[in-house]
């Protein structure tokens, strides 16, 4: 009987260290998922305040502001849904602010980075007037880099086949900035005509004979 009852309670206290052990181990694998669901909950509320802090901006009317809780949303929270949303939203800040630059980065970013959304030819046309708008900026005549920049960009849209809803107005821009750029060669021309510098106007005036009058017998007059 002795014997027995050691063994019984050799028996009990193994099913007691048994069902310890499933508590400790169910209690551990809690750990993991609980931390993800707290770091979850975290990111979440912190979403929560910049989307209340960009609302707050968009009622006081403060594009600055604005523009700031974009940036953050998108840099905390890039995988979000309405990740894309945020982007167009911060361009478009950007463009109202004037920052030309800026929202043409953002845009022509969201063409790289979601090629086949829906809102990537719409990002794009964004992109190409963000560009076009700096060269109206700049009065210097010899200047056309940025103008040289947008016709690149009208090219690249126009070649899309399926970028149809904007393509008469990339042709304008195009036109506009090519425009721009034989006005600079006919300005060094007549600039080196007045201070008779004729060897110099006449390698001009061959240079635009096979840059542009190639390209637009319209010029050859």
């Amino acid at each position: 009987p002795t014997l027995d009852g050691g063994r019984m309670h050799i028996a009990k206290n193994t099913v007691l260290l048994a069902v310890l052990s499933v508590f400790l181990l169910g209690w551990r694998g809690c750990d993991k998922p609980n931390a993800n669901s707290n770091k979850e909950t975290r990111a979440s509320i912190a979403q929560d305040d910049l989307l209340k802090k960009r609302d707050i901006a968009i009622e006081q009317k403060n594009p600055e502001q604005v523009a700031a809780a974009l940036e953050q949303l998108i840099l905390q929270h890039p995988d979000a849904e309405a990740s894309k949303e945020w982007r167009t939203q911060l361009g478009q800040t950007y463009m109202n602010l004037g920052s030309l630059e800026l929202a043409y980065r953002v845009f022509k970013g969201y063409t790289k980075l979601f090629p086949g959304d829906e809102n990537t030819e719409e990002a794009y046309y964004q992109a190409v007037s963000a560009k076009y708008k700096q060269t109206v900026r700049l009065r210097n005549e010899c200047d056309t880099l940025e103008a040289e920049k947008t016709i690149a960009l009208c090219n690249k849209y126009l070649t899309h086949p399926s970028y149809q809803t904007h393509r008469e107005d990339i042709t304008d821009i195009k036109k506009t900035c090519e425009n721009r750029l034989v006005n600079k060669e006919i300005y060094v021309f007549d600039t080196y005509l007045v201070q008779g510098k004729l060897a110099s106007a006449k390698a001009r005036l061959e240079n635009f004979k096979e840059t542009f009058v190639a390209k637009d017998p319209s010029l050859e007059p």
